[in-house]
């Protein structure tokens, strides 16, 4: 009979979502997760299989856990133009440790490309949900007289969504929050915004 397991699994998800946030798959060893993870090697296995199980395991958590805070951000402005602001200039207001690190998502598309259907899965999903909710915020804006009314709307959630990617690399890379604020704002005024 296989003996109850000894730890909470959310508690080493975690760990190992912020350790592959940190350095990456490649860069992430069996060892290492085991170490921040707090696991034997044979726990290790027997709980999760493996690195890369681990991996698409944590990528899942933290792009549903970013995805939710980023549609509500959108959802508990007080205005849709209000909403996209934020939701554009949010990296700016990270800790500078924390802005460092960017965004999982983008480190990872950077990482993985569309090599790994799993990885691109995860990745795609959780993009278009928040691209929809980044159209029906345009939308709303554009109902409100905040937007142009002959903005294509899909397609500029989807430059903000890309642009929103640009400024979390640029952020990783050194840009000062005044620069990823002016990158967010510029994006603003680029889809027509009032």
């Amino acid at each position: 009979m296989a003996r109850p397991r000894q730890f909470d699994a959310d508690t080493v998800l975690d760990a190992a979502k912020h350790l592959f946030w940190d350095k990456g798959f490649e860069a992430t060893s069996t060892e290492d997760l085991c170490q921040a993870m707090g696991l034997s090697r044979q726990s290790f296995y027997n709980a999760f299989g493996g690195k890369r199980e681990v991996f698409l395991a944590a990528l899942e958590r933290y792009a549903a856990e970013r995805t939710d805070a980023q549609i509500a951000l959108l959802s508990d402005a007080p205005a849709p133009l209000q909403g996209l602001r934020d939701l554009l200039q949010a990296v700016a207001a990270h800790a500078p440790d924390r802005r460092k690190l960017g965004c999982m998502s983008v480190a990872t598309a950077s990482a993985f490309g569309d090599e790994d259907a799993d990885v691109s899965a995860i990745l795609r999903r959780h993009g278009l949900r928040l691209q929809k909710a980044m159209q029906a915020s345009l939308s709303r804006a554009r109902d409100d007289g905040q937007l142009q009314g002959d903005t294509d709307l899909p397609l500029a959630a989807q430059f903000l969504r890309t642009t929103q990617h640009g400024i979390s690399l640029a952020a990783r890379t050194g840009a000062t929050p005044a620069q990823l604020r002016g990158m967010a704002e510029l994006a603003l005024r680029a889809v027509g915004a009032a």
